[in-house]
């Protein structure tokens, strides 16, 4: 096995222990490739992660434009309480836009904060806005050494503020001073000030105001920890915030260290290598005491003649500004006057690249080797490699002097030689390296476009496109400079997966086809020529894309013949020790949605293969306790064999199998309480459960159940204001649980919950879901149900006549009967008999109920035994079509009328099973969830 595959094949291996034993195994008699692959696991986990969640998908309220508050002065002074317990102690300090202050926090737990305001009188649109983003921003990032946000809110009086950890510490260059700090000592204080900017800028975070005051040191068990703080100046890679707070002719952030593409009339052209100029200021004034630029008066115009000389001056060495440490400056030439030169460069296509980088250049100095920003000449290379070297080169240079006159020539000669010979090869070593590890970030940035969960929902199916096609680009050129290279050839065949993953999202399914199309011709001529397990793997998962997509597309034949293929693969690679988690996982995905076509087509088969997909994971699962991917799989694959007891009637089945599929996916909620795909799957198997206790006739467990599903999606609404998809969902459920309301007796809750649906439902366009039209629909349906029930009869019959007017084709048929039926209770008999003449031929079990029903009141008020007998013959019909609700048809007023006749006994003798069924209409609000994976 080469190193490639045995690093493919144990990087997924979550436990160390499991991963260890693989490595022995394979390496057994190859110590040095398990050495080889150890450094490069180590290498991938200190990689990170190349592409990070989005601003907007963890902080949704941030692009939403913050109105100016009216914010009294008196709402902060100490002993106020904000939220209940945030008591007010002491003002810490004041800036441009805010406000600190030192609280005391109560509860949940009790320890000092720092709360931040905006200052009175600094109410405009633009700071309000500005310090939500501060807001926001801080909370998406997690790092030891900038200051968390513990918490947020909005006083009294409408004044937002931020609750952030308290960092009690000194600016960098005031601690550095009084603690009498080393240059080594200030070099890697520093560098850990890089390494936090350089989380920052992967969050897509531009701090803009890099200064000391900025960047405060405190002690930790005597170590000094630096901690980034104000970001209240921030900007974010994502254009839209930039322009929308950033305005024309503003200056953003402190004079003196400024970027000289931030003292522009509009410095809205700024990126992470703004910040890059900044750390440059920053060790240029640790290392010399001095700035760059001073300011050298105050008022206006020395701030203009600042910022000209920032843009257009270049700034003295730092080996030639005075310092107050004389021993320095010698120190300073060279290596640290190139790097700090290199980060203060007025064109910023000259500086670091990453914060990162600057570190890394940073720490080759301290260990005496080169530098990036030097000249890259052999002189340079040889005097640091002799000055790291410098005992062996001592007793070489003695050697050396003792060799004859003759040999010197000859011995030179060879040096030369070897040290090209060296260059050569470690240029060609660190080419590879370069090569791998930008190799490995095309990877994980292709991953989390295609897996990352909020780029995965609907709304973001274009973007997702958009960045995965840029990535297919690397593997194209890939393919032209490497043909015959088996381990490009398999990530390019990935790579085309995943592209056809989001073509299938976005509806494109031609182009989908052809990415499988062209990643199966690939794997063909990889698999002849290398026969590795992860070939086999990735042809399974291609056949099954390839069935899910022709599923898709109606043709049940072709995806029948694919979902066989990928299940033969897959089985076979389920007996490899090494491929067998993956493979498993990936049978299983086959078998689900193998089972979802088959039952979307009634064929009996789709029990057998929703079952397999049960057995197979729950079988995984007992190998891979809580493996997040395995309890994701089972809530799946449980709750849609659940959902096909229930629609079979299978009810003891259908309950057994939906209730371990709500535990499990409760347990993925509580692992991650705010992972958005838990807290749905949660939520949709609660929907499920309560439709089947609706079946069953238990009407309250399915108000609770919906009342539980509910306050999920509530909660992700909250969360996630900019995803309709939850906001419809929510809509959903809350509409189920006004009909069981009304079902239950309470038509005054029912009407308020209504109300409030109808009035959500609004802010939805047709377009945005299919489903919009239906809500609005049945919304208006169960309306006239419920203003029905409180006595409104004439408000009924305008809802009533409203739903019919946007009523789906799906949902007519039944829509108008329920019309017919209840214009009959109003004696309106000529139009409920004209709409009941139209649906006489109707298949569907409900319709013809609801016209036994208009017959059986037309008869109560004629007496003519014809309706009557129309009305049995109806019911008769509902009955041999499904209808089985005994307990409704034995307590239906409508039906009083033909109750007595023996033609309605015998029906119900010979056709009906008391309680048999009782199915609620209402619950078909929110579909059964069925998931293809």
């Amino acid at each position: 096995m080469t190193d490639r595959e045995l690093f493919l094949a144990v990087l997924d291996v979550a436990d160390d222990h499991a991963k260890a034993e693989i490595l022995a195994r394979e390496c057994a008699n190859y110590p040095s490739q398990r050495e080889r692959v150890e450094r490069l696991l180590r290498s991938h986990e200190a990689a990170g992660e190349f592409l990070e969640q989005s601003l907007d998908a963890i902080c949704p309220t941030l692009y939403q434009s913050p109105q100016p508050h009216a914010l009294a002065s008196g709402s902060i002074a100490p002993g106020v309480v904000l939220a209940g317990r945030y008591t007010l102690l002491r003002l810490l300090g004041q800036g441009g836009m805010g406000v600190v202050w030192a609280a005391e926090q109560t509860e949940p737990v009790a320890r000092l904060v720092a709360v931040k305001f905006i200052r009175p009188g600094m109410d405009s649109e633009i700071v309000v806005a500005r310090f939500t983003a501060e807001r926001q921003t801080l909370a998406v990032m997690d790092h030891p050494n900038i200051a968390k946000v513990f918490d947020g809110g909005t006083t009294d009086d409408g004044r937002p503020f931020v609750v952030m950890e308290l960092v009690q510490g000194t600016p960098i260059t005031k601690f550095c001073e009084e603690n009498n700090l080393t240059l080594r000592q200030r070099i890697e204080l520093l560098s850990v000030v890089c390494q936090t900017i350089h989380h920052a800028h992967q969050k897509g975070v531009i701090h803009r105001d890099l200064k000391p005051s900025n960047v405060l040191v405190t002690l930790a068990e005597g170590q000094p920890v630096p901690k980034v703080i104000d970001f209240g100046v921030a900007k974010t890679t994502h254009q839209r915030l930039a322009t929308q707070y950033t305005h024309v002719g503003s200056v953003i952030g402190t004079p003196q260290y400024m970027s000289p593409e931030q003292t522009a009339v509009n410095p809205q052209d700024v990126d992470t290598r703004t910040d890059i100029y900044s750390l440059g200021v920053l060790l240029y004034e640790l290392l010399t005491g001095k700035l760059p630029f001073e300011q050298e008066h105050d008022g206006t115009m020395g701030v203009i003649e600042l910022l000209r000389r920032i843009r257009d001056e270049e700034p003295i060495k730092p080996s030639a500004a005075l310092c107050a440490n004389k021993a320095w400056p010698p120190r300073l030439r060279g290596e640290l006057d190139w790097i700090i030169v290199k980060c203060l460069e007025k064109d910023r296509n000259r500086r670091y690249d990453s914060a990162h980088s600057l570190a890394l250049d940073l720490a080759r100095h301290l260990a005496d080797e080169p530098v990036t920003a030097g000249p890259p000449s052999t002189t340079y290379r040889m005097r640091k490699f002799v000055r790291k070297h410098r005992h062996s080169m001592l007793a070489l240079s003695v050697l050396t002097a003792t060799l004859v006159v003759g040999s010197i020539g000859t011995t030179i000669g060879m040096l030369r030689a070897a040290t090209a010979e060296a260059k050569a090869k470690e240029q060609a070593k660190s080419a590879e390296t370069r090569f791998l590890l930008a190799q490995e970030a095309v990877n994980r940035y292709m991953t989390i476009v295609t897996d990352d969960p909020d780029l995965r929902r609907a709304n973001h199916h274009r973007l997702r496109q958009r960045l995965l096609a840029s990535g297919l680009e690397f593997y194209e050129q890939l393919a032209i400079e490497k043909p015959n290279d088996p381990g490009q050839m398999l990530d390019q065949v990935v790579a085309l997966g995943r592209h056809a993953d989001i073509c299938r999202d976005v509806g494109d399914r031609e182009l989908a086809q052809k990415s499988l199309m062209s990643a199966l011709e690939i794997l063909e001529r990889v698999t002849t020529q290398h026969p590795q397990r992860e070939c086999r793997l990735e042809k399974g998962r291609i056949h099954k894309r390839l069935a899910d997509l022709t599923a898709v597309r109606g043709e049940q034949l072709l995806a029948r013949r694919e979902y066989d293929r990928a299940i033969s693969v897959l089985f076979d690679l389920c007996g490899s020790p090494v491929a067998k988690e993956s493979a498993t996982l990936e049978l299983v995905r086959a078998y689900n949605n193998y089972g979802l076509m088959l039952a979307q087509e009634n064929e009996p088969s789709a029990e057998k293969m929703y079952n397999r997909a049960c057995e197979f994971v729950d079988r995984a699962a007992m190998s891979l306790p809580n493996h997040r991917e395995c309890l994701e799989l089972q809530a799946v694959c449980h709750n849609n064999l659940g959902n096909f007891y229930s629609e079979r009637k299978a009810y003891t089945q259908a309950r057994n199998h939906l209730v371990q599929a709500r535990d499990f996916a409760q347990k993925l909620v509580t692992t991650d309480p705010r992972d958005p795909e838990a807290i749905q799957k949660l939520a949709g198997t609660r929907a499920n459960l309560a439709q089947l206790a609706g079946h069953e006739g238990k009407i309250r467990e399915a108000l609770a159940e919906t009342n539980e599903a509910s306050k999920s999606f509530a909660l992700l609404v909250e969360r996630f204001p900019q995803v309709p998809e939850y906001r419809l969902q929510w809509l959903g459920t809350e509409l189920n649980s006004a009909s069981l309301n009304n079902e239950l007796g309470n038509p005054a809750v029912a009407i308020k919950q209504l109300d409030v649906v109808w009035q959500r439902l609004q802010t939805f366009t047709d377009s945005d879901f299919l489903q919009v039209r239906e809500y609005r629909s049945n919304c208006l349906a169960a309306r006239a149900e419920t203003l029905e029930k409180l006595g409104e009869s004439s408000q009924a019959t305008i809802a009533w006549r409203e739903a019919l007017a946007m009523v789906p084709n799906a949902n007519a048929e039944l829509f108008r009967s329920g019309f017919a039926a209840h214009l009959a209770r109003l004696q309106q008999f000529e139009e409920a008999l004209e709409i009941a003449e139209k649906l006489e031929g109707s298949s569907l079990g409900d319709v013809r109920y609801n016209l036994s029903c208009v017959f059986a009141l037309r008869y109560a008020d004629s007496q003519d035994d014809d309706d009557a007998m129309r009305a049995v013959k109806h019911l008769k019909a509902a009955i041999e079509n499904g209808y089985s609700d005994s307990d409704r048809l034995q307590k239906d007023t409508d039906l009083d009328s033909i109750r007595e006749r023996d033609e309605f006994r015998t029906l119900i003798a010979n056709r009906l099973i008391p309680n048999a069924d009782r199915t609620v209409v209402s619950i078909k609000n929110l579909p059964n969830t069925t998931v293809r994976q």
